[in-house]
């Protein structure tokens, strides 16, 4: 990237990403490409990521937070694990699983990864992240993800500002 870049940085406001959007809008006005650094936003990022996933890998990603909610499903979990894994195979397999181990559970759990899909996307559109997706997409703005060895970095100062010379 060449010309004038920012650095954004926020602290959380919960799931709303009011702040950062209009952080970089600002940003956007007066520089080439901005730095988000926001833990909200990297959080709903992640989340967001859910919706890349097939319907298996969604389903299986989402299993312990389903077993939260339906806590009689935790009695099926070896059954389910040997579902999703061979439900990518072929159809003879799927049927024999179906047979051998029952519909219902296997239709609850998808009926719980929907009800946790819409949720998720209820979310993403109250917080902000859906327009702060599109500044992403631009390739103007950039998501600053965290490493382990960026404690280091917080620590040494290089992501502090020190107001009033303090």
């Amino acid at each position: 990237m060449s010309g004038f870049q920012m650095l954004i940085g926020s602290t959380p406001k919960g799931i709303d990403l009011t702040q950062e959007l209009h952080l970089v809008k600002i940003g956007l006005l007066y520089a080439d490409s901005v730095t988000l650094c926001s833990p909200g936003a990297l959080m709903l990022s992640n989340i967001n990521e859910l919706g890349n996933l097939s319907n298996v890998q969604r389903l299986k990603a989402l299993l312990p937070i389903v077993y939260i909610y339906q806590p009689a499903l935790k009695q099926s979990e070896l059954i389910l694990n040997i579902y999703f894994s061979l439900l990518e195979g072929n159809r003879k397999t799927k049927r024999f699983l179906i047979n051998k181990f029952g519909l219902k559970e296997i239709k609850d759990i998808e009926k719980v990864g929907e009800e946790l899909r819409l949720k998720i996307e209820e979310i993403l559109q109250q917080s902000g992240f859906l327009e702060l997706e599109k500044a992403f997409n631009s390739n103007k703005v950039i998501l600053k993800s965290f490493q382990n060895n960026d404690v280091d970095q917080f620590v040494s100062g290089q992501y502090f500002w020190i107001k009033n010379g303090q």
